[in-house]
């Protein structure tokens, strides 16, 4: 946990000291804080759930991912290719063009492609254990 910097004393509720009430410096969410936030935002937002993803039995969600990390490495390598790195990767998009929402922040396409990961894993999990039963 962040210590406030003049008197070591525990963050309180934002961005600042719980007892001398300072500004400390905001908090950063890890990479895997930002995939488990988007999942969940997915679900309960978008109503991807479970039983959804369920339905996407041909890498569908996998394919998308793929997108969404093949847009974040180009902005990466060159922040002016969005629209032509878009056109390529719409070949891989595995769903309505309307439903690929592509950031031009290559971290934001990273959190995209982590969720869409997750619930990949997640889907491939609840098939190897029906497949058992």
């Amino acid at each position: 946990m962040a210590k406030c910097e003049t008197h070591g004393h525990l963050r309180g509720v934002g961005d600042r000291c719980m007892f001398c009430n300072r500004a400390m410096e905001p908090l950063r969410m890890s990479g895997s804080q930002m995939i488990d936030n988007e999942r969940t935002r997915q679900i309960e937002s978008e109503g991807w759930t479970a039983a959804h993803d369920d339905e996407h039995t041909e890498c569908q969600l996998l394919d998308a991912a793929i997108c969404y990390a093949g847009m974040s490495g180009s902005l990466v390598m060159d922040p002016d290719s969005g629209s032509e790195a878009r056109i390529g990767l719409m070949e891989v998009w595995p769903w309505e063009p309307s439903w690929w929402k592509p950031s031009n922040d290559p971290i934001r396409n990273l959190v995209k492609a982590g969720a869409l990961i997750a619930a990949e894993i997640d889907r491939m999990q609840r098939k190897s254990e029906a497949d058992k039963s």
